[in-house]
């Protein structure tokens, strides 16, 4: 054998060894999470799992009315069947912007979204700009006023627009800090393995002090609520079982839980609940103190869901 053979096959050999160690290395690498893709500073994150979702006795509801038609074509099979997680982020009093939506999948493709980007907006007749930054590719209308989707290979995907959309693209790049270690949006959101939705919410030092200076005297205690948190669970009947938990500064979560108790007989008779047929899950929610949080307990089972669902899709 001829030393230039000899030595392709080695090169060829190494290069095999050297290829199937990165796919070994990519296999234990641990899926980003939706914290390691938001900057710190984040207010309120609603995160829900897809994978579970679809497992579950609710994977057979849809979205309302013509946003139903207009997704079709990316959501059959298309790339959104490759979202297992998404999430909407707002940002907190330190960061200035809209809603972002960030969506998480190994197996999200750049190609798909930006086709599916371009369909939906020439669908109401707009025209779709293109362009590259940072390894993601960006699709938006025009100037951009309706938001902006960046997406990369393997994801994330973000839709937004701008300033809170270029700190949410700034996180998932590793170019600035994200919510990893958060005590309230990763370690509060960690406990609640298993959740179809986990909802986070951090509330500011200043926020509580104006929500203080805000509310009559009765309902003051609401500003020692330093954090919210919620999941929703599959209760197996088509229905859904939330547990919130109310993260309340030292020494006053008694307070908030009287509070909370004689506050959800009134929140029960508001008018707007009762349309969606809430009123006698929220009448029935079970509320207790523990010594750094309240609790509350309540069950959406399926006919109060589907009336809620449904009520809901016609405002």
């Amino acid at each position: 054998m001829r030393t230039r053979t000899k030595n392709f096959l080695m090169f060829g050999g190494v290069t095999a060894v050297v290829a199937g160690l990165g796919v070994w290395a990519d296999a234990r690498r641990e899926p980003p999470r939706v914290v390691d893709v938001l900057p710190k500073g984040t207010a309120v994150v609603v995160e829900l799992d897809l994978v579970a979702l679809r497992a579950s006795g609710l994977a057979q509801l849809r979205l309302p009315g013509g946003l139903d038609d207009v997704t079709k074509g990316c959501r059959d099979g298309g790339p959104l069947a490759a979202i297992d997680r998404l999430a909407l982020a707002l940002p907190g009093a330190s960061l200035d912007g809209d809603l972002a939506v960030v969506a998480l999948g190994p197996r999200v493709r750049a190609s798909a979204f930006v086709d599916c980007a371009r369909q939906v907006i020439g669908t109401r007749g707009g025209t779709a700009k293109t362009a590259e930054r940072d390894g993601f590719t960006l699709v938006q209308e025009g100037e951009g006023l309706r938001g902006v989707l960046a997406v990369r290979d393997g994801g994330p995907v973000v839709l937004g627009r701008g300033a809170w959309f270029d700190a949410v693209l700034a996180a998932a790049q590793g170019a600035t800090p994200s919510l990893r270690g958060d005590p309230v949006h990763d370690l509060e959101r960690s406990k609640r393995a298993g959740a179809l939705a986990i909802a986070t919410w951090s509330i500011g030092d200043d926020d509580r002090a104006a929500l203080r200076g805000q509310l009559p005297e009765p309902a003051r205690v609401v500003a020692d609520v330093r954090a919210v948190v919620l999941d929703a669970r599959d209760d197996g009947s088509g229905g859904v079982s939330l547990l919130v938990d109310a993260l309340c500064a030292p020494g006053t979560c008694d307070g908030v839980a009287r509070w909370a108790e004689g506050a959800k007989l009134g929140f029960a008779r508001e008018p707007m609940l009762g349309a969606l047929g809430l009123g006698d899950a929220v009448r029935g929610a079970r509320v207790g103190a523990e010594s750094d949080r309240v609790r509350a307990s309540l069950a959406l089972p399926a006919p109060a869901l589907s009336a809620a669902i449904s009520e809901g899709a016609k405002r």
